[in-house]
């Protein structure tokens, strides 16, 4: 389960409702604290403030993150859409103490970024794929935390594969062990090359390891 799954079945729309419920839509610890309960146990890591700067970033890396008391009382930010091309003005209140539902982590050489007067800082895309990436800098944050894409990818690799529906019947089956050891047909290739090509691909070797079911 998400952390956007575990919200809805408390009957939010998304983390930050859930949590920045104090006033002027600060974070409630309470409601914090049982979502870090839920995102330590499913494989998020907590990174403190001073713990940021040494931490390995991969490109990938999910995150969100809580600022602390420092960041200023609002104002107006110019953005422009990537997918039009058009630009907006937004104004926005203080982002002090509130909880942030960040995005993917855009690394470099795996270290944080060092910008003007030496003030450190990580960039990361928006779930809103149409804004472009965010900077935030390390000052402001009270801690951070990380979704690793290398455990994702792990935890991907662990599920059981859904197969299509067959398609038309052709000359070139593929077969596959199914839980009780027999063979059952998944597929129908147009020619050998394609048979062999849908036995190479992760899809089908993952299905070898985790399980798979049909559609």
């Amino acid at each position: 389960m998400s952390t956007i799954d575990y919200v809805r079945s408390l009957g939010y729309t998304n983390v930050q409702d859930y949590i920045n419920i104090g006033p002027n839509k600060t974070v409630d610890e309470s409601r914090l604290k049982n979502m870090l309960n839920f995102m330590t146990k499913n494989g998020w890591v907590i990174l403190k403030n001073n713990e940021i700067e040494y931490y390995d970033f991969k490109p990938r890396d999910l995150i969100k993150y809580v600022t602390n008391d420092k960041p200023e009382d609002g104002g107006i930010r110019n953005i422009t859409y990537q997918d039009t091309g058009e630009s907006d003005t937004v104004s926005y209140g203080s982002s002090a103490n509130k909880f942030r539902s960040g995005g993917w982590i855009i690394a470099k050489d795996g270290q944080v970024i060092e910008g003007d007067e030496g003030k450190k800082y990580i960039m990361y895309k928006p779930h809103n794929l149409s804004q472009p990436p965010i900077p935030i800098q390390l000052e402001n944050i009270r801690e951070l935390y990380v979704f690793s894409a290398d455990y994702l990818e792990e935890l991907k690799s662990k599920r059981p594969v859904t197969f299509n529906k067959l398609g038309p019947e052709t000359k070139y089956p593929v077969y596959i062990l199914n839980k009780n050891g027999e063979n059952v047909l998944v597929h129908y290739a147009k020619d050998e090359s394609n048979r062999k090509k849908f036995m190479s691909t992760k899809k089908f070797k993952r299905a070898l390891n985790a399980g798979w079911s049909f559609k």
